[in-house]
C-alpha cells in the first residue's frame, strides 16, 4: 500500500499518525510501515515541489522525533523501536535528527550496556556530529573497564576503536 502511494498521498497520511508513533514503532507489524514513510518522506521532501506537501511531511519529521525523544531509551533498547531510531538517524536531514542524537547523551549508559541501544549509538557516531562523538570518547574513557567487562559495552566498545577519533585519542596519549 505504502509502496505505491502518491506524495500527495503520503503527505495526507502521515497527519494520521500523530500521537501514535511510539505505539506503531513498538508493535512488529506496523513498524515496517513507519520505516517506509520515514523513507519515503524524506524523499518526497528533497524532490517535490510542492510547498504544502513538503509542509505536512516536515511536520511529521518534527513530530516524530519528539514523540521517540519522550521515549528514547525504552525504543533504542526496543527490538522493533531501535529500527524506527536507526531509520530516522539514516534517513532524516541533520537539523531532524540532531535532537535525537542530545537525547542519547543522557541514556548512554543504558544505551551502551543493550544489544539493540549499542547498534543505535553505532548509527549515531556515523553521522560525524564532532560534539557527540566528543561527548562520547569522554564517557567511554571513564568507564572504560566497565565497559570492557560488560557484554554489549565490549561490543560497542570494539566498532568504536575503530572510529579515527578514538584513534587519535590514543595516539595522543
Amino acid at each position: 500500500m505504502v509502496d505505491n502511494a502518491t506524495d500527495e498521498q503520503i503527505a495526507a497520511i502521515v497527519p494520521l499518525l500523530e500521537g501514535q508513533i511510539v505505539a506503531l514503532s513498538e508493535d512488529k507489524k506496523s513498524n515496517y510501515v513507519i520505516q517506509k514513510l520515514i523513507q519515503m518522506s524524506s524523499r518526497i521532501i528533497s524532490t517535490s515541489d510542492q510547498a504544502d506537501v513538503k509542509d505536512r511531511l516536515m511536520a511529521f519529521m518534527r513530530d516524530t522525533v519528539d514523540a521517540l525523544c519522550g521515549r528514547l531509551k525504552e525504543l533504542s533498547c526496543h527490538q522493533s523501536g531501535t529500527r524506527i531510531v536507526q531509520c530516522v538517524l539514516k534517513h532524516f536531514p541533520d537539523h531532524s535528527r540532531d535532537k535525537l542524537v542530545r537525547g542519547f547523551l543522557g541514556c548512554f549508559d543504558d544505551l551502551v550496556r543493550n544489544g539493540y541501544g549499542t547498534y543505535v549509538l553505532q548509527d549515531a557516531l556515523k553521522l560525524g556530529n564532532e560534539d557527540f562523538t566528543d561527548r562520547v570518547r569522554s564517557m567511554v574513557e571513564a568507564q572504560l573497564l566497565e565497559l570492557c567487562m560488560d557484554q554489549h559495552g565490549s561490543f560497542f566498545l570494539e566498532s568504536f576503536l575503530e572510529t579515527s577519533s578514538f584513534r587519535e585519542l590514543l595516539l595522543s596519549r
